[in-house]
């Protein structure tokens, strides 16, 4: 299992390669927490339903179609 230093180096890291955006780096803590979940559970039910939200919040953010 990751420790919670581990899983914010990479959600610094997000913060690098986004240009220091800090709802990425929030959001990237949130993935790598989410990742390390499956990897310990094998339940990505979780994983899944947050992706899916992002996409569509992305998709609505550029007026771009989801599908």
């Amino acid at each position: 299992m990751a420790n919670d230093t581990t899983i914010r180096a990479l959600a610094m890291h997000a913060a690098l390669v986004t240009g220091g955006d800090l709802g990425a780096v929030e959001r990237a803590e949130g993935y790598a927490r989410l990742i390390q979940e499956y990897a310990d559970t094998g339940d990505c039910a979780e994983l899944r339903q947050t992706t899916e939200v992002a996409r569509r919040e992305n998709a609505d953010a550029g007026n771009m179609p989801v599908d």
